[in-house]
């Protein structure tokens, strides 16, 4: 089922037996692979221990809504590409405040995608991977596929609108992040988050006084478990409203403290 796609999913990503001749050269992708290999096992564990389908239906819900949220995003975007529009309109639009706290938003939302996606991609199957499973997590594995597919296509758009408008958020590489284990070792142990099951800076950590403190990997604990901030307000406010959360029939998947017990 989806713990034999994750499996063969982290055996992929674990650094090769045979190290390569030019070792040197190829040391920082090794290096990300045995890093991305550690991450992959923890989140299966996670996964697992807390009850694995309710976890893909959970990742369902926050794609679905965040295709909703940056959808919304891209419209507002693209009126101001319109004809409506005077030029002086625009770039008076594009200078004030208003915007530039809608993109703060937007690119905390970018780093939830990122953040999600990698769950989803996680349990993903290949397109080599054994068709055999139970009709249940075939389903939930087809909603997690289209909805990953179209949660990334809406961004895309939302991207194109900000370049058309010479527009952008603030730079962010997702390999240098806390939750991928960029610039700080401690990451490497750090708790996971209840919901994306990456690594979250805990809360009172000595690194909130380091020089490469990443504030957007905050956490704080709710619900019986460690949330990042930006994971547990994205979903009081978005992710428990969606509609699709009814259809899946999930209620409350974070109600026990057992949900997603690490």
């Amino acid at each position: 089922g989806a713990l034999l796609i994750a499996l063969d999913n982290f055996r992929a990503s674990c650094p090769p037996a045979q190290l390569p001749t030019d070792v040197l050269a190829e040391l920082p992708m090794l290096l990300g692979k045995q890093r991305a290999a550690k991450r992959m096992s923890r989140a299966i564990e996670a996964a697992i221990s807390g009850g694995l389908l309710k976890f893909l239906q959970v990742l369902v819900v926050c794609l679905a809504s965040m295709s909703e949220i940056v959808g919304s995003c891209a419209e507002q975007l693209l009126v101001l590409t319109g004809p409506d529009w005077s030029a002086q309109d625009r770039a008076d639009a594009l200078a004030s405040a208003e915007l530039e706290e809608f993109l703060r938003g937007l690119a905390t939302i970018r780093r939830i995608l990122w953040r999600v996606g990698q769950a989803a991609g996680l349990f993903l199957p290949g397109t080599d991977a054994d068709g055999t499973r139970d009709a249940s997590l075939e389903d939930t594995l087809g909603k997690l596929r289209s909805s990953l597919d179209k949660a990334q296509a809406t961004w895309a758009t939302a991207e194109s609108a900000l370049k058309i408008l010479e527009s952008g958020l603030k730079e962010w590489d997702p390999d240098e992040s806390f939750e991928a284990v960029g610039k700080s070792e401690g990451s490497a142990n750090a708790p996971l988050c209840t919901l994306c099951l990456l690594p979250a800076l805990p809360p009172f950590s000595m690194e909130a006084n380091a020089s490469h403190y990443d504030g957007g990997a905050a956490s704080s604990l709710w619900k019986g478990g460690l949330w990042h901030l930006q994971c547990a307000n994205f979903w009081v406010r978005h992710g428990s409203q969606c509609e699709t959360l009814k259809e899946l029939g999930l209620g409350d998947p974070f109600q026990q403290q057992n949900a997603f017990d690490f």
